[in-house]
């Protein structure tokens, strides 16, 4: 896949659209993290903070919401930046 020019709005339309999956993602995050600590934590914080893994498990739902998040902050830097050189070409 090659780097083709993308006008700013199609740049705005992309991140719009990450932005609104790492939300779906977050709400989905939220869910599992509360259906894995039901399961397995029972209300004993100890146990959650004592084991490195149990915690890393417990973010892993998470991860896509945040990696969606940072693309769609990029993605929206650029499209300010494109806006703004254009202003700038203009007048």
């Amino acid at each position: 896949m090659g780097k083709e020019a993308q006008t700013p709005k199609e740049v705005l339309v992309k991140a719009r659209l990450y932005r609104m999956a790492a939300f779906l993602f977050a709400i989905i995050g939220v869910l599992l993290f509360v259906v894995l600590y039901v399961q397995h934590v029972d209300g004993d914080l100890v146990r959650l903070f004592s084991n490195i893994r149990m915690i890393t498990i417990f973010l892993m739902p998470f991860l896509p919401a945040a990696v969606l998040s940072l693309l769609s902050k990029r993605l929206e830097k650029k499209y300010f930046n494109m806006v703004g050189k254009g202003k700038t070409e203009q007048g």
